[in-house]
């Protein structure tokens, strides 16, 4: 009896993953984000795609693609809101394609396909990249997924598709901008070093093209002149120190963070500039190594590639600062850098860093939503400064991964005097 080639032993898993998971999906979910869903999902069903960016929406293109694609399978605009749990069921198909392309990455360490098929599941029954979409109802999964077919496309050298699914990620929600840096630089050296006109002209086709195509419906009917105002409006937005996100301004400051205004001055910069300037200094702190790669290839012409496992490390690293040190950020906005934590996990064997993120994610979601109704919201471990030292100890943890160090003292070699 012929064996099952991997692709179709994964495809075989996670469909029976994904109908466990349809079955015991709640029907409840963030009571905002549901009611944003129907609407604009019912505004879609009166009047057609095209005409979304005239309603109320603040979300770009792409996931109204998603919620056209919902609507259709409405028998009535009220049935957007009746049904609205159904659409966990699309973001959780990206959770398995992102699943599909950790194996894929994760294979390039083991040749095992077997053992790296079993690894795979450490992904994909994560319980706190679950809650984002089973539990809550968000869609940072697929955010997630995009980004993370954009890395694997630039290790693998292909820089168009780096480039669609980066385009695609920027058409989905604005804060996939923080990749930018890592995925041009990861392409540049290579892109530089077989240059054509030939290949940038196709491959600039391809981008305009794509992003004609995505904005077509909109163009068409005309709402396409207020997708400025939605970009612009994701910033300041929620003008606050923190909407929830439990990172480093819990351990800095005290009180109501959410009703605390980041335009505050404090020697001579806002909240919101201090956070800017956190993050521009840490961010540039972990790009170094790729800086490196980049400078390398331009004085010496040496063409080499970093390690895969540094390559995911500052991919965590990214999304996690960026969540870490601004202000105005949600409790979600840390979600992509767990795929990539976790992915470091299997192609390392050094799981603590993905665990201590998982928990710290899961526990500022549920602080957040309390879906489990649990007794101890107010002890320690839903403290949003316990939980912010968790983040924290994560991201001291890459850097110490990223630039090897050991903080292990030496143990020093002793002679027994006769």
């Amino acid at each position: 009896m012929q064996r099952l080639n991997p692709t179709l032993k994964y495809i075989t898993f996670s469909f029976l993953a994904f109908v466990c998971f349809a079955v015991i999906m709640p029907t409840s979910g963030h009571p905002w984000d549901n009611f944003c869903w129907s609407e604009w999902s019912k505004y879609i069903y009166n009047n057609g795609l095209g005409h979304v960016f005239y309603s109320r929406t603040d979300y770009f293109p792409l996931y109204h693609y998603i919620l056209k694609i919902y609507s259709l399978m409405q028998g009535s605009p009220d049935e957007t809101w009746a049904n609205v749990r159904y659409l966990k069921l699309f973001t959780l198909v990206f959770h398995f394609v992102t699943g599909y392309f950790v194996y894929r990455i994760t294979k390039f360490k083991n040749e095992n396909s077997d053992t790296t098929l079993v690894n795979t599941f450490y992904y994909l029954i994560n319980v706190a990249v679950l809650y984002n979409v089973i539990i809550w109802g968000q869609v940072d999964i697929i955010l997630a997924c995009l980004v993370f077919i954009s890395v694997y496309y630039a290790v693998q050298h292909q820089s168009i598709l780096s480039l669609v699914f980066l385009l695609l990620a920027l058409n989905f929600k604005l804060h996939a901008i923080v990749f930018v840096p890592v995925i041009g630089l990861l392409l540049l050296p290579r892109m530089i070093s077989y240059f054509s006109v030939k290949k940038l002209f196709i491959g600039s086709i391809v981008l305009v093209v794509l992003q004609f195509l995505i904005l077509l419906p909109f163009i068409i009917d005309g709402s396409v002149k207020n997708l400025p105002r939605i970009i612009t409006g994701s910033v300041d937005k929620f003008a606050v120190i923190s909407a929830y996100a439990f990172n480093i301004w819990y351990l800095l400051l005290s009180g109501d963070l959410f009703n605390t205004s980041d335009t505050t001055i404090v020697f001579g910069l806002s909240y919101k500039n201090w956070g800017l300037v956190f993050f521009l200094i840490s961010s540039t702190a972990a790009l170094w190594p790729l800086l490196k790669t980049v400078y390398t290839w331009f004085a010496k012409k040496s063409l080499h590639d970093l390690a895969l496992d540094k390559i995911i490390l500052i991919s965590a690293l990214i999304p996690l600062l960026f969540f870490y040190f601004n202000t105005q950020m949600h409790e979600r906005y840390s979600h992509p850098a767990l795929v990539f934590l976790i992915t470091y996990s299997l192609i390392s064997s050094k799981p603590l860093l993905s665990i201590i993120a998982s928990v710290a994610y899961f526990l500022n979601l549920e602080a957040e939503l309390q879906f489990l109704k649990l007794p101890n919201y107010g002890t320690v471990i839903f403290d949003p400064r316990f939980i912010s030292g968790l983040y924290l100890l994560t991201i001291i943890g890459i850097f110490l991964h990223l630039y090897e160090i050991n903080l292990q003292p030496t143990a020093k070699k002793t002679q027994l005097s006769h």
